[in-house]
């Protein structure tokens, strides 16, 4: 985190806005899991709570704010549902192999995955900025706030869309969802 000279924080400092890290894995059985899951993570915005907007410049006090990294993928053509189907698997011969049971629950806890929703590319400015505003009145308690909770999305800035994940079970973040006209493409049912 650095502090801009107005005292306002910013999480991405000027010197490391284009830096690349690279992350090498040394072969193992877990190899493909982890570079499925980093694949999920850099296509959706992070692989859980707090990651709530894509790197953007702001104007109030001439810095950027945002998280988001992209790896390169393994297989390019293989779409999203696909990825997840494969994660899946994945999850499952693995807790096979080590005898662990896997019980389907429709419960979601805060942190799970529960959707993903598709709009505009710079349609999240509207969940980010509008409804999670810091000024908003009626703030919903998912947006998060840097002191007390994560949010409970994440957010992703693709060339021509972007990608709202949700990992709080709270109802209320579908309805605003809708209302913003995203709309959901996991899971399908």
């Amino acid at each position: 985190m650095s502090v801009h000279p107005s005292g306002i924080y910013t999480n991405v400092s000027a010197e490391s806005v284009f830096e690349t890290w690279t992350i090498r894995l040394q072969a193992n059985t877990l190899k493909p899991l982890i570079t499925d899951l980093l694949e999920l993570a850099s296509r959706i915005g992070g692989l859980g709570p707090g990651w709530r907007r894509p790197p953007h410049p702001m104007n109030s006090f001439n810095g950027y704010r945002g998280s988001q990294f992209s790896v390169q993928p393994s297989t390019p053509e293989l779409g999203l549902h696909a990825l997840i189907d494969r994660l899946h698997e994945q999850i499952r011969q693995l807790a096979h192999e080590y005898q662990l049971s896997l019980k389907p629950t429709t419960q979601h806890d805060l942190g799970s995955f529960v959707s993903i929703w598709r709009g505009e590319a710079n349609q999240w400015w509207d969940l980010v900025h509008g409804v999670c505003s810091s000024n908003a009145e009626g703030r919903p308690a998912w947006c998060g706030d840097s002191q007390h909770r994560p949010s409970g999305y994440s957010v992703r800035q693709h060339a021509d869309h972007s990608l709202i994940t949700v990992f709080d079970p709270d109802k209320s973040i579908k309805n605003t969802l809708q209302e913003l006209e995203f709309k959901r493409i996991w899971p399908t049912v």
